[in-house]
């Protein structure tokens, strides 16, 4: 997840300033006698996860905005947090093979001369990131941003389990201490039983 925000810091900050900054000018609309202002709000990588699903990041007219996923030679898909058949049919991230993804070309790209035919021709970038198109960068958003709220509501789920285990815990807890505190009366008065009996 860090992976992401940090690989996406760049490309989100440059479209929010782009956005915010471009042909815009229309920044004040009349309708009737109420002025309403339009609101670009900025755009940075924590704030891709939180994003609604259904939105995408824009085209911009006239923006050269480089998008890239992950580093060379890593893996575009995530462990999820557990058996996950929210989408059976990869619609959320394309199952396509990509080479410049697989880990097992890590040393082949690794070559100099790879590295460099590969950022000459526009695959990656200087930092060695793999770069895509906008549609692939917003399936690629959506893909991590529904890991991320599988993992919360886990997370979730998994925090309601534990209240429930330590509430159980302290109520066994306490049944026990009021059993040993009943036992430990009943022994005394057996004991001051015996001894009235041994009096007499």
């Amino acid at each position: 997840m860090e992976l992401y925000l940090s690989s996406c810091s760049k490309p989100a900050s440059v479209a929010a300033t782009k956005t915010a900054t471009s042909s815009v000018v229309e920044d004040m609309k009349q309708c009737g006698e109420v002025v309403h202002k339009t609101h670009i709000p900025g755009l940075g990588a924590a704030e891709l996860l939180d994003l609604p699903l259904g939105v995408k990041l824009p085209v911009i007219p006239g923006s050269n905005t480089v998008y890239y996923t992950t580093k060379l030679s890593e893996k575009l898909f995530r462990p999820s947090y557990g058996f996950n058949l929210t989408d059976p049919y990869c619609r959320l991230l394309e199952n396509e093979y990509n080479s410049l993804h697989d880990p097992h070309l890590k040393e082949y790209y690794s070559r100099k001369y790879i590295l460099k035919k590969l950022k000459k021709d526009g695959y990656i970038t200087n930092d060695n990131k793999v770069i895509c198109h906008l549609r692939e960068f917003n399936m690629y958003r959506q893909y991590l941003t529904n890991l991320k709220l599988d993992y919360e509501r886990n997370y979730v789920r998994e925090q309601e389990w534990k209240t429930k285990e330590m509430l159980l815990l302290t109520k066994i807890g306490e049944d026990v201490k009021r059993e040993a505190r009943i036992e430990k009366q009943r022994h005394r008065n057996r004991e001051e039983s015996d001894k009235k009996v041994d009096l007499t």
